[in-house]
Protein backbone atom coordinates (compact mmCIF):
# COMPACT_ATOMS: atom_id res chain seq x y z
CA UNK A 1 0.00 0.00 0.00
CA UNK A 2 1.95 3.44 -1.06
CA UNK A 3 -0.13 5.18 1.43
CA UNK A 4 1.04 2.97 4.61
CA UNK A 5 3.69 5.23 7.16
CA UNK A 6 7.30 3.81 6.71
CA UNK A 7 6.83 1.89 9.86
CA UNK A 8 4.63 0.03 7.98
CA UNK A 9 5.97 -0.55 5.34
CA UNK A 10 9.44 -1.94 6.91
CA UNK A 11 7.34 -4.06 8.67
CA UNK A 12 5.93 -5.61 5.22
CA UNK A 13 9.54 -5.71 3.76
CA UNK A 14 10.97 -7.75 6.35
CA UNK A 15 8.06 -9.96 6.85
CA UNK A 16 8.09 -10.99 3.04
CA UNK A 17 9.08 -14.74 2.55
CA UNK A 18 10.09 -13.19 -1.19
CA UNK A 19 13.04 -11.22 -2.42
CA UNK A 20 11.80 -8.05 -3.32
CA UNK A 21 12.18 -6.05 -6.39
CA UNK A 22 12.50 -3.32 -7.56
CA UNK A 23 11.89 -2.36 -11.35
CA UNK A 24 14.42 0.64 -12.58
CA UNK A 25 13.19 0.00 -16.22
CA UNK A 26 10.45 3.82 -16.05
CA UNK A 27 13.50 5.54 -15.35
CA UNK A 28 16.74 3.70 -17.01
CA UNK A 29 14.59 3.30 -20.71
CA UNK A 30 12.96 6.66 -20.67
CA UNK A 31 16.28 8.12 -20.26
CA UNK A 32 18.02 5.77 -22.99
CA UNK A 33 19.43 6.94 -26.82
CA UNK A 34 16.73 8.61 -28.90
CA UNK A 35 15.31 5.70 -30.24
CA UNK A 36 14.54 3.49 -27.39
CA UNK A 37 13.34 6.26 -25.10
CA UNK A 38 9.57 5.66 -23.55
CA UNK A 39 7.67 8.71 -23.48
CA UNK A 40 4.48 9.63 -21.32
CA UNK A 41 2.16 7.77 -24.11
CA UNK A 42 4.14 4.45 -23.87
CA UNK A 43 4.31 4.57 -19.81
CA UNK A 44 0.27 4.90 -19.78
CA UNK A 45 0.36 1.80 -21.54
CA UNK A 46 2.86 -0.62 -19.94
CA UNK A 47 2.64 1.32 -16.70
CA UNK A 48 -0.47 -0.47 -15.14
CA UNK A 49 0.66 -3.94 -16.17
CA UNK A 50 3.99 -3.28 -13.87
CA UNK A 51 1.67 -1.77 -11.32
CA UNK A 52 -0.07 -5.46 -11.02
CA UNK A 53 2.91 -7.25 -11.05
CA UNK A 54 3.70 -6.76 -7.07
CA UNK A 55 6.72 -4.89 -7.05
CA UNK A 56 8.23 -3.24 -4.51
CA UNK A 57 8.86 0.07 -5.72
CA UNK A 58 8.54 1.31 -9.39
CA UNK A 59 11.39 3.58 -10.21
CA UNK A 60 9.77 6.23 -12.52
CA UNK A 61 12.34 9.08 -12.41
CA UNK A 62 15.48 10.78 -11.19
CA UNK A 63 19.30 10.02 -12.96
CA UNK A 64 19.26 11.67 -16.42
CA UNK A 65 15.36 11.20 -16.39
CA UNK A 66 14.39 14.89 -15.47
CA UNK A 67 17.30 16.20 -18.03
CA UNK A 68 16.30 14.04 -21.13
CA UNK A 69 12.43 14.78 -20.56
CA UNK A 70 12.60 18.54 -20.12
CA UNK A 71 15.64 18.87 -23.20
CA UNK A 72 14.59 15.59 -25.44
CA UNK A 73 11.19 15.04 -25.09
CA UNK A 74 10.20 18.59 -24.32
CA UNK A 75 8.02 16.90 -21.16
CA UNK A 76 7.57 17.90 -17.77
CA UNK A 77 9.03 15.62 -15.19
CA UNK A 78 6.23 16.53 -12.86
CA UNK A 79 3.43 16.27 -14.95
CA UNK A 80 4.59 12.66 -15.75
CA UNK A 81 5.46 11.73 -12.05
CA UNK A 82 1.69 12.52 -11.35
CA UNK A 83 0.58 10.71 -13.98
CA UNK A 84 2.37 7.77 -12.85
CA UNK A 85 0.43 7.65 -9.81
CA UNK A 86 -3.07 8.36 -11.29
CA UNK A 87 -2.22 4.87 -13.83
CA UNK A 88 -0.23 3.18 -11.38
CA UNK A 89 -1.72 4.09 -7.76
CA UNK A 90 -1.11 0.18 -6.18
CA UNK A 91 2.89 0.41 -5.91
CA UNK A 92 5.27 2.84 -4.68
CA UNK A 93 7.12 5.13 -6.29
CA UNK A 94 11.03 5.84 -5.89
CA UNK A 95 13.35 8.37 -7.67
CA UNK A 96 16.99 8.34 -7.98
CA UNK A 97 18.81 11.81 -6.77
CA UNK A 98 22.30 12.95 -6.86
CA UNK A 99 22.79 14.28 -3.43
CA UNK A 100 23.54 17.89 -3.70
CA UNK A 101 23.17 17.89 -7.62
CA UNK A 102 19.37 16.99 -6.84
CA UNK A 103 18.67 16.46 -10.59
CA UNK A 104 20.98 17.77 -12.53
CA UNK A 105 25.20 17.97 -13.12
CA UNK A 106 26.48 20.50 -10.38
CA UNK A 107 25.92 21.22 -6.79
CA UNK A 108 22.72 23.11 -5.88
CA UNK A 109 21.81 25.59 -2.73
CA UNK A 110 20.68 24.43 0.16
CA UNK A 111 17.07 26.18 -0.72
CA UNK A 112 16.91 24.59 -3.99
CA UNK A 113 17.23 21.29 -2.50
CA UNK A 114 14.76 22.06 -0.07
CA UNK A 115 12.16 23.18 -2.76
CA UNK A 116 13.13 20.59 -4.69
CA UNK A 117 12.74 17.89 -2.07
CA UNK A 118 9.31 19.06 -1.14
CA UNK A 119 8.61 18.33 -4.78
CA UNK A 120 9.91 15.44 -4.40
CA UNK A 121 8.04 14.42 -1.77
CA UNK A 122 4.91 14.88 -3.27
CA UNK A 123 4.89 12.50 -5.87
CA UNK A 124 7.51 9.76 -5.13
CA UNK A 125 7.27 7.57 -1.83
CA UNK A 126 10.99 6.56 -1.92
CA UNK A 127 13.83 8.54 -2.48
CA UNK A 128 17.01 6.79 -3.20
CA UNK A 129 20.46 9.27 -2.71
CA UNK A 130 24.18 8.25 -3.56
CA UNK A 131 27.11 10.35 -3.62
CA UNK A 132 29.46 8.90 -6.21
CA UNK A 133 32.73 9.43 -3.96
CA UNK A 134 30.41 8.50 -1.22
CA UNK A 135 30.60 12.15 0.93
CA UNK A 136 28.27 10.98 3.20
CA UNK A 137 27.24 14.84 4.78
CA UNK A 138 26.17 15.74 0.78
CA UNK A 139 23.03 13.44 1.25
CA UNK A 140 22.09 14.96 5.14
CA UNK A 141 19.51 17.81 3.61
CA UNK A 142 17.79 15.64 1.56
CA UNK A 143 17.59 13.48 4.46
CA UNK A 144 16.01 15.92 7.04
CA UNK A 145 13.29 16.38 4.95
CA UNK A 146 12.81 12.60 3.74
CA UNK A 147 12.84 11.37 7.45
CA UNK A 148 10.47 14.16 8.64
CA UNK A 149 7.71 12.31 6.74
CA UNK A 150 6.31 9.04 8.31
CA UNK A 151 5.10 8.48 4.55
CA UNK A 152 8.01 8.50 2.94
CA UNK A 153 10.87 6.29 2.90
CA UNK A 154 15.06 7.57 2.90
CA UNK A 155 17.24 5.10 0.95
CA UNK A 156 20.92 6.22 0.98
CA UNK A 157 23.54 4.25 -1.05
CA UNK A 158 26.74 3.44 -0.90
CA UNK A 159 28.54 3.52 -4.79
CA UNK A 160 30.66 0.65 -4.94
CA UNK A 161 33.91 -0.26 -7.00
CA UNK A 162 36.15 -3.12 -7.05
CA UNK A 163 39.54 -1.61 -7.08
CA UNK A 164 42.54 -1.85 -4.43
CA UNK A 165 41.10 0.04 -1.11
CA UNK A 166 37.43 -0.56 -1.97
CA UNK A 167 36.86 -3.57 0.92
CA UNK A 168 34.33 -4.91 2.85
CA UNK A 169 36.07 -2.64 5.83
CA UNK A 170 35.55 0.47 4.06
CA UNK A 171 32.80 0.06 2.83
CA UNK A 172 31.68 -1.10 6.46
CA UNK A 173 33.02 2.16 7.02
CA UNK A 174 30.54 3.85 4.73
CA UNK A 175 27.67 2.69 6.63
CA UNK A 176 28.69 4.10 9.96
CA UNK A 177 29.01 7.23 8.40
CA UNK A 178 25.30 6.87 6.66
CA UNK A 179 23.68 5.63 9.74
CA UNK A 180 25.69 8.33 11.78
CA UNK A 181 24.22 11.05 9.50
CA UNK A 182 20.70 9.57 10.39
CA UNK A 183 21.03 9.24 14.10
CA UNK A 184 21.84 12.61 13.85
CA UNK A 185 18.41 13.47 11.84
CA UNK A 186 16.34 11.35 14.05
CA UNK A 187 18.35 11.83 17.39
CA UNK A 188 18.75 8.30 18.03
CA UNK A 189 21.90 5.63 17.87
CA UNK A 190 22.93 3.48 14.65
CA UNK A 191 21.18 0.48 15.78
CA UNK A 192 17.90 2.26 15.91
CA UNK A 193 19.07 4.32 12.72
CA UNK A 194 19.17 1.14 10.69
CA UNK A 195 15.67 0.39 11.23
CA UNK A 196 14.60 3.65 9.93
CA UNK A 197 16.28 3.42 6.51
CA UNK A 198 16.80 1.02 3.89
CA UNK A 199 20.47 0.75 2.26
CA UNK A 200 20.74 0.62 -1.19
CA UNK A 201 24.32 -1.06 -2.45
CA UNK A 202 24.80 0.66 -5.77
CA UNK A 203 27.41 -0.72 -8.37
CA UNK A 204 26.45 1.50 -11.07
CA UNK A 205 29.81 0.23 -13.23
CA UNK A 206 28.62 -3.38 -12.36
CA UNK A 207 32.55 -4.58 -12.01
CA UNK A 208 31.52 -5.94 -8.24
CA UNK A 209 32.08 -9.74 -8.22
CA UNK A 210 29.70 -11.92 -6.70
CA UNK A 211 31.64 -13.24 -3.81
CA UNK A 212 32.31 -10.11 -2.84
CA UNK A 213 28.72 -8.85 -2.51
CA UNK A 214 27.83 -11.65 -0.83
CA UNK A 215 30.76 -10.95 1.67
CA UNK A 216 29.85 -7.37 2.18
CA UNK A 217 25.93 -8.08 2.56
CA UNK A 218 27.04 -11.08 5.08
CA UNK A 219 29.10 -8.42 7.05
CA UNK A 220 26.32 -5.50 7.21
CA UNK A 221 23.47 -8.16 8.11
CA UNK A 222 26.16 -9.45 10.90
CA UNK A 223 26.69 -5.49 12.29
CA UNK A 224 23.04 -4.50 11.67
CA UNK A 225 20.36 -7.41 11.39
CA UNK A 226 17.03 -5.19 11.51
CA UNK A 227 18.89 -3.23 8.17
CA UNK A 228 17.37 -4.26 5.01
CA UNK A 229 19.52 -3.94 2.30
CA UNK A 230 18.45 -3.28 -1.46
CA UNK A 231 21.09 -4.10 -3.98
CA UNK A 232 21.08 -2.09 -7.46
CA UNK A 233 23.47 -2.98 -10.13
CA UNK A 234 24.73 -2.63 -13.57
CA UNK A 235 24.93 -5.86 -15.99
CA UNK A 236 28.34 -4.66 -17.41
CA UNK A 237 30.00 -8.25 -16.63
CA UNK A 238 27.40 -10.68 -17.40
CA UNK A 239 27.18 -11.62 -13.27
CA UNK A 240 24.47 -9.78 -12.46
CA UNK A 241 22.06 -12.60 -11.71
CA UNK A 242 24.82 -14.16 -10.06
CA UNK A 243 25.24 -11.63 -7.87
CA UNK A 244 22.07 -11.00 -7.07
CA UNK A 245 21.85 -14.44 -6.12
Amino acid sequence: DPQATRAEFRRQVRSSPYVELCNTTPRDATQSDSNNRLRLHDDRLYGPLLDRCGYVSLETGGGAHYHVAMIGCMTDPWHEAAEWNRFAPHTRKQILVRSTNLLGYAPQPRAVMERTGRLILQHYHIVRCFDFLNHVENMEPLARLVLSSDRHVFQPAISLSWAEGFTVEHYLGVLEEILAMVGRVLGCDRQRASREIILCLKDMAGVCPPSFIRDLVSAILDRYPDLIVQYHRHATDGLALPALG
